[in-house]
């Protein structure tokens, strides 16, 4: 007789998992995302946003007419829309990101971070790329209530989602330069940023459409609605320099944490050269836009090379030394340190004064651009002297860097406010070499401009002249570096003789 089969249980029901983040995303986004989405500032600025719209939506709709007043009433709810908005997103969201990298380094975490596969540019960007998606989240989290908008009439429905998409690139484009200057550890130099921004941006009228929220929203988005190519190239120009400015602090931020062996200067002045290229060509040559966004693409540039730790090991030396001659003279003005910084300044002065020197700009005046651009380099230079001759002993030369370059301002204005109220003009023109920032406050259409100019290339001259001397121990020991890398392409290893058979 068969026995009977033994029952087998039954399966267990299967469970539910739920997902967490892929294994795809990088671990720092993963990690600050779930810190900043239960952070108190997120919590808050979310909640009061969507309690603060419900409220200007309601009392909009509340006060509905008829057809007469919707345009009224719809501008107005356009209005704190976008004040509302641009308060979180400009103000709240990039003033996060001022502890991003200071939070780490006050910790003494940042050497656990990059004892992993996580470099300092991935640590950076993770750090940024988490307070951009939280502020996409609020984006999102407020589309419903520009639907509703809708209904009140008076709605430029392309003018105005244009305008939200370029709320949040300018919000983005903040946000990474706060994560950038993050790296810097001073406490009063970030809350001299965080109070700049504050007043930049509240006095702004452009920035904030609550001030002229029961106006017509025309005079912000007929900008992001260009008609020929001239605007079309502006606004592009417009668009490029926002994400070049982000881009570049974050690099400069990933700089000041990164460490020796790594090498992020190249990368980063390369990339600064591009965009001065992109911006000559991209840029219409009928108005000043072109001088004036060079120029700050320029004193970004200034302010990094000159300001960075001179110190790399001989890894960062090897793909220069492969490439020979070329890989040398290369370089010069891309390897890493203040005193290579110094050589690609002088490849940015150059590259300035051939573009001031052409006529591309019909209806700006030469001589006074060039003044204008002496002035500058010289204004930058000066604190840069100061700081190799008497500051080198400061552990942060960004932060001895931007003492410098305040003390100097404050300094020259003081002087120049003395000088001209006894000596008129003609007395400040000997202080030009003393203080560069004297010159750049006479220009304005006047017979100095030649004077100013002779003496602001003058003492730009001077100033790069004392830090290159002062630059002498660096350039030793990179000559010193190159020798011993040719030593060991002489003189390879030879390989370890094959252990023994037992």
């Amino acid at each position: 007789m068969t026995p009977p089969p033994i029952p087998t249980p039954s399966a267990p029901p299967e469970k539910v998992i739920l997902q967490d983040f892929p294994d795809r995303l990088s671990p720092i986004l993963v990690k600050e995302l779930r810190q900043g989405l239960r952070q108190p500032a997120f919590l808050i600025a979310f909640l009061c946003l969507q309690v603060l719209m419900c409220i200007v939506v309601l009392t909009a709709a509340a006060a509905h007419r008829g057809p007469t007043e919707d345009s009224a009433a719809g501008v107005m709810v356009s209005g704190f829309f976008f004040g509302l908005l641009g308060i979180v997103l400009l103000v709240v969201q990039p003033l996060r990101g001022l502890n991003a990298l200071a939070s780490e380094i006050k910790n003494d975490t940042l050497d656990l971070l990059l004892l992993t596969r996580l470099n300092a540019w991935r640590i950076t960007s993770g750090k940024w790329f988490a307070l951009v998606s939280q502020s996409a989240l609020l984006v999102v989290a407020v589309l419903p209530y520009l639907i509703m908008r809708y209904y009140l009439g008076g709605m430029q429905l392309f003018s105005e989602l244009l305008g939200l998409g370029f709320l949040f690139l300018v919000s983005a484009s903040v946000t990474a330069m706060m994560v950038g200057f993050s790296a810097t550890p001073s406490v009063l130099l970030r809350g001299l940023v965080a109070a700049g921004l504050v007043v930049f941006l509240l006095v702004s009228m452009q920035g904030f459409s609550v001030f002229y929220m029961f106006r017509r929203m025309g005079g912000l988005f007929s900008v992001l609605s260009p008609s020929t190519a001239d605007q079309y190239r502006s606004l592009a120009a417009v668009i490029l320099m926002f994400v070049f400015c982000g881009y570049y602090l974050l690099e400069m931020g990933a700089t000041n944490i990164s460490p020796a062996a790594e090498n992020r200067s190249t990368m980063k002045r390369t990339v600064g050269l591009v965009m001065l290229g992109t911006l000559y060509f991209l840029v219409p040559d009928l108005t000043g836009m072109l001088i004036s966004f060079w120029m700050i693409v320029v004193i970004l540039l200034v302010i990094d090379a000159v300001s960075e730790r001179s110190e790399f090991t001989a890894s960062v030396l090897r793909p220069f030394h492969r490439l020979g001659t070329a890989g040398r003279i290369g370089g010069w003005f891309l390897l890493p340190g203040w005193p290579n910084g110094l050589l690609y300044v002088l490849l940015l002065g150059v590259a300035t004064m051939l573009m001031t020197a052409t006529e591309l700009l019909v209806s700006v005046d030469v001589d006074e651009s060039a003044a204008v651009v002496a002035a500058c380099f010289a204004i930058l230079l000066l604190p840069a002297a100061i700081r190799v001759v008497f500051m080198q002993r400061m552990r942060n030369p960004f932060a001895a860097y931007i003492i410098a370059l305040m003390g100097s301002l404050v300094v020259g204005i003081v002087l120049l406010s003395l000088v001209a109220a006894t000596g008129g003009r003609e007395g400040v023109l000997p202080l030009i070499l003393l203080s560069p920032i004297c010159g750049f406050l006479m220009l304005g259409g006047n017979e100095y401009t030649g004077g100013v100019l002779a003496l602001e290339s003058m003492g730009a001259m001077i100033y790069w002249g004392v830090a290159m001397l002062c630059a002498a121990p660096h350039r030793e020991r990179v000559a010193a570096l190159y020798r011993h890398l040719d030593n060991k392409s002489e003189n390879p290893t030879p390989p370890a003789p094959p252990a023994d058979d037992p």
